[in-house]
């Protein structure tokens, strides 16, 4: 009785080792380039930052992965180049990006690895400051998700307080339009609608001399957004919290 005890002890152990064996690990779970200042040039092929990460294969058997873009929030002005494995780079136009589409990696050989790097072009110019892009990464017992993130260099921190009232948004929470309301003195030149991760989803240039200015929100989904204003030289004024319904 014992020993079919220790039998079945062994053979469940065996079992629940085998269950959660993992096909695959990634080198990181996360890239990240922070405080980037970003390029003068905009062509793909030159000016994309590279962002390496690895597919390791832990079975006893070369080892075919399947991927799929899960997120690519950037703003507006950057670009996703393209996500490269062992097979080819796919680039901006690829339905890998453009439609997340399930790609696969040639067979990883036992003991190898696969790239799976990001390449996103980050203008020098741009105001955005945050970029996140996502990669599901899967085979019938293991999946994982590679993150890459770029956080973009500011020239200068908000330099009023949120209760200066030479910026005001009206109304919070907004429906179809939001005014921004911004003193003549502040020189402001730019406003932009970020998600709360930061990622540019409009924008507008500020008229020469107003102080008031509409954006129509009629793109957006429901939830909570950020207002940022920046001056004529490229400097934030300040950031402010809204709603839309």
């Amino acid at each position: 009785m014992v020993r079919k005890f220790l039998f079945l002890g062994l053979c469940m152990s065996f079992a629940m080792t085998k269950a959660t064996a993992q096909d695959f690990t990634l080198k990181a779970d996360t890239i990240r380039i922070d405080n980037f200042a970003g390029t003068a040039g905009t062509d793909c092929d030159v000016n994309a930052q590279l962002m390496e990460n690895y597919i390791l294969n832990k079975t006893n058997a070369p080892l075919t992965v399947n991927w799929v873009l899960l997120s690519k929030n950037i703003p507006l002005d950057w670009k996703l180049c393209g996500v490269c494995d062992n097979v080819l780079c796919r680039d901006e136009n690829s339905p890998a990006l453009t439609a997340f589409q399930e790609q696969n990696t040639n067979p990883i050989n036992v003991g190898d690895s696969s790239l799976m790097e990001a390449r996103i072009m980050v203008p020098a110019a741009s105001t955005g400051t945050l970029g996140v892009v996502r990669v599901k990464i899967m085979t019938a017992s293991t999946t994982d998700t590679a993150t890459f993130i770029i956080t973009k260099a500011t020239t200068s921190v908000a330099s009023i307080s949120l209760n200066d009232k030479r910026v005001t948004i009206y109304p919070n929470p907004a429906n179809n339009d939001l005014t921004i309301f911004t003193d003549k003195e502040l020189n402001a030149s730019r406003i932009e609608i970020l998600n709360i991760t930061g990622a540019q989803q409009l924008a507008q240039p500020v008229a020469k001399g107003a102080e008031k200015t509409q954006i129509s929100l009629g793109s957006l989904a429901a939830g909570m957004y950020l207002v940022k204003v920046t001056d004529a030289n490229g400097a934030v004024v300040t950031t402010r919290k809204f709603s839309k319904k």
